[in-house]
């Protein structure tokens, strides 16, 4: 049961942490609240089957891509989750104490972020880590007089050389070899 936790962001290339328990780097920007419904992190492969002639069944499976997703929402509105949700854009502040958010232009990437998530059972802690991913999804805010705007996220890992798309750490006994 992940009973609480937090989310963090960073720009791409920021120092990770490598252990379940290491500080994070300063660069790192905790998001707030997330809503009730947690965090929901996704692997999807995609597989190309091969037949024969002589098999009704496939008799070879290949892994042509494997997509990873993290998605939760955001309670809370600031500058970083903003550009968090929405890939990136600008925060001005354009007059004293007044501010305006600008989304990414025609010729703008997404942002490359990296995030971490950290959660406990328990004693037993977790963290996730996704070096490098981007904002992809569509996002659909609900401005109503009875509920909370909520900022929805879907991060999706990109994959880069020699490093995989994410990792857990975790002290929890249950992942020693053998157990």
């Amino acid at each position: 049961v992940a009973g609480a936790g937090d989310v963090y962001v960073a720009p791409f290339g920021t120092t990770l942490p490598t252990t379940v328990d290491a500080a994070l780097d300063g660069n790192f920007f905790k998001l707030g609240y997330c809503t009730e419904d947690g965090l929901q992190l996704s692997q999807t492969p995609n597989v190309e089957e091969f037949m024969a002639w002589q098999s009704r069944h496939p008799v070879r499976r290949e892994l042509t891509s494997l997509e990873v997703g993290f998605t939760f929402g955001l309670e809370q509105w600031n500058e970083q989750t903003l550009q968090t949700a929405l890939g990136g854009g600008v925060v001005q502040e354009y007059s004293a104490g007044k501010y305006r958010y600008t989304p990414i232009e025609d010729t703008d990437q997404l942002d490359e972020v990296s995030i971490v998530a950290e959660w406990q059972d328990g004693t037993k802690d977790y963290r996730l880590v996704i070096p490098k991913g981007q904002a992809t999804e569509s996002v659909e805010i609900q401005l109503t007089r009875t509920a909370l705007a909520i900022l929805p996220v879907t991060i999706k890992a990109l994959g880069q050389s020699g490093g995989a798309a994410y990792s857990i750490y975790t002290n929890d006994p249950s992942f020693e070899a053998g157990s």
